[in-house]
């Protein structure tokens, strides 16, 4: 195969990067860790911009611009402003993190965001992770063949027996003890899989970079 390396300076660039990172695999040096602050910082940058001209700019930059049109009367504007500033002031409040002497106020701005926050998805994640799973454990047990109803039937059993095992935990004994280590397989199974699924998609994304620095970068085809 002869080689013809990409003459995009932004191949090089990434190229270079993706190297710098897999310098970690030999050791920790100064290259990888001036790659990570260089991603972090970038992350952040990119955030940072999404959400001005998504959230802040669409949600108070606009309506705030709008309501000094003139077709607003003095009602209509006090009414509207304290909707539209207030979070923008708490949000703000949020970057008093930034000094040690005034970290303590962007407590109150977080404190609110995720008390709301947990407040709003309790219902959704009880509904997601308790109605619906016992209705999708109760469908299981109908279905149109043997082998649907096998699987409905080893489904139910893993949802029962786990529900033991947390309820009673790995010292129970008595007549749920068996259940319980039951559970505790279906567990581990569980957990494998997830581990095994977890690697899998990591190798997936090291094979696209080797990819990206064999034929996108030094051209061997």
């Amino acid at each position: 195969m002869t080689p013809h390396p990409s003459t995009d300076p932004s191949v090089w660039i990434a190229a270079l990067l993706t190297l710098a990172v897999l310098g970690f695999l030999v050791k920790d040096n100064p290259v990888w860790r001036f790659v990570e602050h260089l991603f972090a910082g970038v992350a952040a940058g990119w955030i940072l911009v999404v959400s001005w001209w998504t959230v802040i700019v669409p949600l108070v930059v606009r309506p705030t611009i709008a309501l000094g049109d003139g077709r607003h009367d003095a009602r209509a504007i006090g009414e509207a402003l304290p909707g539209l500033l207030l979070p923008a002031l708490f949000g703000a409040l949020v970057f008093a993190r930034l000094d040690r002497r005034t970290a303590w106020i962007a407590r109150w701005p977080l404190a609110i965001v995720l008390g709301v926050y947990a407040g709003l998805r309790m219902a959704g994640f009880a509904h997601a992770d308790l109605i619906l799973q016992l209705k999708s454990t109760v469908r299981s047990l109908v279905a149109a063949d043997t082998a649907a109803t096998a699987n409905g039937i080893v489904f139910v059993l893993g949802v029962i027996t786990c529900l033991l095992f947390f309820v009673r935990g790995r010292g129970t004994r008595g007549i749920v003890a068996v259940p319980a280590r039951v559970g505790s397989a279906f567990l581990m199974v569980a957990f494998g899989a997830a581990w095994g699924f977890t690697v899998m998609s990591r190798v997936s994304l090291l094979i696209g970079r080797f990819q990206f620095l064999l034929f996108d970068w030094l051209g061997l085809r």
